[in-house]
C-alpha cells in the first residue's frame, strides 16, 4: 500500500480506525439483517398458517356443498395479503376451484408449496385438500429496502465517528506530536538545549508526557555524549602529541646514552690508574640503571605494537635460576642482602626468555624494596602438573589497598626511605608477560613483613635430555681483522663506535651518508665483512634502504645490522618488516660485540634460545621479544 505510507499520521489513524469501524458495523449489520430475515419469514409463515386455519372449515363446508362461487371467494380471501400467491381446492386429485393473485408477484418463483386436508362437517371424513403456494418476493424487496436504510444509517454513524475521531486525535495526539517535532527542530538549530514541553490547557500525565520526558533525557544524553566525545577526541589528540613528544624525546635521549656506552666500553679496556677504576665502575653502574629503564620502555612499546609472541618449548627451570643468581647476586650484596636460589630439577613448558624476564623483574623489584634480610627464589610443585616459581623477600611489604595498583604502568610505591630508581614498569611487564603465557600471577604481602610474588607454569610432559647440552657464545669473541662498514649521521656516535671497533681489532670504514659510504667502498681494497647502519639517516634516507642499495651496487650479500633509537610501535613494526636484525639504542659494548659475533660467525655462535639472550633479532625469535 504505497499510498498508505505517504499520508500523514492523522490520515493513517483515521483510515485505520474508520476501516475497523466499517468492518465492525458491516458485521453487525449483516448479523442484524440475517436475524431480521429469519424473523420476517417466521412471521409471514405464522400469518399464513393462521389465515389457512381460519378459512379451512369454511372452504370444507363450501366443498361439501359444492358451492363453486363460494369456494372461489374463499380462496380469493386467502390470497389478498401476505405471501400466498396461489390457492386451489382438490377433490380426488382434481382441481375443483383455484385463485391466483394478479400482479408482478403472481409471476414470481414459488418458494413454498404445502397442503391442508379438508374434512366433512358431519363425520370428519376427508373430502379433499387445500393446496397453498407461497412466494417471498415482496418480502425480499422489503428486506432489501430495510438493508439500504441500515447501511445508510451505519455510514452516517461512521462519518460522525470519523469526524469525532479526527478532532480527538488532532487535539490529543497529532497536534502535540507536531509541536514536539517543531520544538526539536528549533532546538537543533540553537547552541543550547532547551527542555521540550507540551502545550496543554489542563495538566495531565499520560504516554505523551512519558514520550516527552524520554526525548528530553535522550537529547540531554546526546549532548553529554557529544561533549564527552569532543573531550575524548581532545584527550586523544593530546595523548598522540604526548606520545610523539615522548618518542622524539626517547630517540634524542638514546643517542647520547648510546654514545656514552660505547665510550665507556672503550675506556674500561684501557690501562687506567687505580684511582680512576672506582669512578669508572660507578659510572658503569649508573649506565646500567639507565639501560634498564630504556629496555623497559622498549618492552612497553613492543607490547603496544603487538609484536611480543611467546615461543613455547620445554626447558629446565634451573637454567633460568642460574642466570638470575649470577646476574642479581652482585646487586643484592651491594645492598647487604642475601640472595638464595633453591635448586630445582623441574622442566617447564613455556617461553624461556619471557620466563627469565619475569623472574629478573621480580628479583630486581625485591632487591629494590628490601633494605635488610634476604631474598629467596624457589619452586614448588603443584597439582595438575604445575610448577609455582616464587620470589620471597623481607622487604617493606605492600598495603592491601595498594596491591591492585602495583601492576599498573609507571606505578612506584610512595616510600620516602627507599631508593626508587626506575620507571615503575617492572611489575607491569611481569603482569603482561604472565597473561601472554597463561601463567597465573599471585601476590601475598603484609605491610612491614615482606612480600611473595609467584607465577605458575605447566610442567613438561616430555623432557628432551639433549637440551641440556647448551653451547654458549664465548665471552671474548675474536673480531680481529674483520672489516666493518659503519654508517651513522651522528658524528659523536660514529666516533665512539669507530673507537670501540678498532679497539677490538676491526678495520672500520665510517661514513655519515650513504653516498659517502659508496664512494669509500669504491676505493676500498675489499668489501666489508659486515655493515652497522643507523636506521634514521639524513634527509629521507634510512638504514634499510642504504643496506639494500650497497648490496645491489656491489652485487654482494653483506651481513648487516640495523641500529635505531626509535622505539615507537609503528617504527618497530616497520623494522620487523625489513627482515634485518635490529639493535635498539642504547647498547653496551658487550651487546654490540656479541651481536657482531653472531652475525659474522653464525656457526660458531649457534646456541639454544636458553643461552644468553640479547636484543639482537637476527632471527624472528629475538625480535619478537628482546
Amino acid at each position: 500500500m504505497p499510498f498508505f505510507y505517504r499520508v500523514s499520521l492523522n490520515q493513517k489513524i483515521l483510515i485505520s480506525v474508520v476501516s475497523a469501524a466499517f468492518i465492525m458495523f458491516s458485521l453487525v449489520s449483516a448479523t442484524t439483517a440475517w436475524h431480521e430475515r429469519d424473523r420476517m419469514f417466521a412471521a409471514a409463515n405464522s400469518d399464513v398458517m393462521n389465515a389457512v386455519k381460519e378459512n379451512t372449515s369454511v372452504i370444507a363446508h363450501n366443498l361439501w356443498e359444492f358451492d363453486q362461487a363460494a369456494l372461489t371467494a374463499a380462496l380469493k380471501g386467502l390470497t389478498l395479503g401476505g405471501t400466498i400467491i396461489h390457492a386451489e381446492v382438490l377433490d380426488s386429485g382434481k382441481v375443483v376451484a383455484e385463485f391466483a393473485r394478479a400482479g408482478g408477484n403472481s409471476q414470481a418463483k414459488p418458494d413454498r408449496i404445502w397442503s391442508v386436508d379438508l374434512m366433512s362437517p358431519d363425520d370428519a371424513r376427508k373430502i379433499g385438500s387445500l393446496r397453498i403456494t407461497q412466494s417471498y418476493h415482496d418480502l425480499r424487496e422489503i428486506m432489501a429496502y430495510n438493508m439500504m436504510a441500515v447501511i445508510a444509517s451505519e455510514l452516517i454513524k461512521i462519518g460522525g465517528l470519523a469526524a469525532i475521531l479526527f478532532i480527538i486525535v488532532h487535539q490529543l495526539l497529532t497536534r502535540h506530536l507536531k509541536s514536539i517535532a517543531q520544538s526539536i527542530e528549533i532546538n537543533n538549530s540553537q547552541a543550547a538545549v532547551a527542555t521540550i514541553r507540551l502545550d496543554r490547557k489542563y495538566p495531565s500525565t499520560d504516554e505523551l508526557d512519558t514520550l516527552v520526558e524520554a526525548i528530553n533525557r535522550y537529547r540531554q544524553q546526546t549532548v553529554l555524549l557529544a561533549r564527552l566525545g569532543a573531550q575524548k577526541e581532545a584527550a586523544e589528540i593530546a595523548n598522540q602529541a604526548k606520545s610523539r613528544f615522548l618518542a622524539a624525546a626517547s630517540h634524542d635521549l638514546r643517542q647520547p646514552i648510546h654514545a656514552l656506552h660505547l665510550f665507556l666500553g672503550t675506556l674500561k679496556n684501557l690501562a687506567l690508574p687505580d684511582e680512576a677504576q672506582r669512578p669508572l665502575a660507578n659510572v658503569l653502574k649508573c649506565t646500567e640503571s639507565i639501560d634498564e629503564m630504556f629496555v623497559s620502555l622498549l618492552d612497553v612499546a613492543k607490547f603496544d605494537a603487538g609484536l611480543i609472541a611467546p615461543q613455547i618449548s620445554d626447558f629446565p627451570v634451573m637454567t633460568v635460576l642460574n642466570r638470575i643468581r649470577h646476574e642479581c647476586t652482585p646487586q643484592a650484596r651491594f645492598k647487604g642482602l642475601q640472595l638464595e636460589v633453591v635448586p630445582s630439577s623441574a622442566w617447564i613448558n613455556s617461553d624461556p626468555l619471557m620466563v627469565e624476564r619475569i623472574l629478573r623483574n621480580l628479583v630486581t623489584n625485591a632487591i629494590r624494596y628490601t633494605s635488610s634480610g634476604k631474598i629467596l627464589v624457589g619452586c614448588r610443585r603443584r597439582t595438575h602438573h604445575k610448577l609455582e616459581l616464587a620470589v620471597y623477600d623481607t622487604g617493606v611489604g605492600i598495603a592491601l589497598d595498594q596491591q591492585g595498583k602495583i601492576f599498573g604502568e609507571f606505578y612506584k610505591a610512595d616510600l620516602a626511605d627507599m631508593n626508587q630508581a626506575g620507571l615503575g614498569l617492572g611489575l607491569s611487564i611481569v603482569d603482561q608477560l604472565s597473561k601472554l603465557l597463561s601463567a597465573p600471577l599471585r601476590l601475598a604481602s603484609s605491610e612491614g613483613r615482606g612480600s611473595m610474588f609467584s607465577v605458575t607454569f605447566s610442567l613438561s610432559q616430555n623432557i628432551n635430555l639433549d637440551r641440556l647440552s647448551i653451547r654458549q657464545l664465548p665471552s671474548q669473541a675474536n673480531l680481529q681483522g674483520c672489516t666493518i662498514l659503519l654508517i651513522d649521521d651522528d658524528a659523536i656516535i660514529l666516533e665512539a663506535t669507530r673507537g670501540l671497533l678498532e679497539q677490538w681489532g676491526c678495520k672500520v670504514i665510517a661514513a655519515e651518508e650513504v653516498s659517502t659510504a659508496l664512494e669509500l667502498l669504491m676505493h676500498a681494497p675489499q668489501l666489508p665483512n659486515a655493515m652497522l647502519c643507523d636506521y634514521r639517516l639524513r634527509g629521507n634516507e634510512n638504514g634499510a634502504d642504504a643496506i639494500a642499495l650497497i648490496c645491489e651496487e656491489f652485487n654482494a650479500t653483506i651481513p648487516a645490522l640495523l641500529i635505531t633509537a626509535d622505539t615507537s610501535p609503528k617504527r618497530i613494526i616497520q623494522l620487523q618488516a625489513t627482515g634485518l636484525p635490529v639493535l635498539h639504542k642504547p647498547l653496551r659494548d658487550d651487546e654490540l660485540k656479541n651481536a657482531l659475533a653472531r652475525l659474522l660467525f653464525p656457526n660458531d655462535a649457534a646456541e639454544s634460545q636458553l643461552a644468553e639472550p640479547s636484543r639482537l633479532n637476527s632471527c624472528a625469535r629475538t625480535e619478537a621479544y628482546a
